[in-house]
């Protein structure tokens, strides 16, 4: 079965499927946390699902030469390393058979580029009977293409309408 969480931005879509994944113990795959640096939002790092390993995947950053840049987009840099390290996740949890998390599917995806391989690879084998599951995050607004792109044809909607925890200060 393929899950697909979604929501608006800045929501709590990751938190939310985070919360859900706690009752799951065979899965794996990716999530896109936000980091912070003395309370200063840096960019997004790839936690590994169960795992708590985090890998540094996107910077914000509006001008600055990053080392190992694979990616722009808007004010973010993405960084090849952490592509990378997703894909390696993304494939062994395929591989694998487990349940599998790909944190988030957007625009780059929807252009051939980042995760966009593995997307594919883990909806397409959904079509069958496979015993493990798909969780995919994405944004509302490209919740109607990523569907239509990846020709999703079975799914659950996980809607996320509001942040699930308040911060606190």
């Amino acid at each position: 079965m393929i899950y697909i969480v979604t929501g608006k931005r800045n929501v709590g879509k990751t938190r939310a499927l985070k919360e859900l994944l706690k009752m799951r113990s065979n899965c794996d795959g990716v999530l896109s946390v936000k980091v912070f640096e003395r309370d200063v939002f840096k960019g997004y790092g790839l936690e590994r699902v169960n795992k708590g390993w985090q890998y540094p995947f996107m910077i914000w950053d509006r001008n600055q030469e990053i080392e190992g840049r694979q990616e722009r987009i808007g004010d973010f840099v993405l960084l090849e390393t952490g592509i990378l390290k997703g894909q390696e996740i993304i494939n062994h949890s395929i591989s694998s058979e487990k349940d599998t998390v790909i944190d988030e599917v957007g625009q780059l995806e929807l252009r051939g580029k980042v995760f966009y391989k593995q997307v594919k690879r883990a909806v397409d084998l959904q079509r069958g009977d496979v015993g493990w599951d798909l969780y995919l995050v994405v944004r509302i607004q490209l919740l109607k293409q990523v569907i239509e792109y990846f020709e999703v044809d079975t799914y659950e909607l996980i809607r996320v309408e509001e942040k699930e925890l308040t911060e606190c200060e």
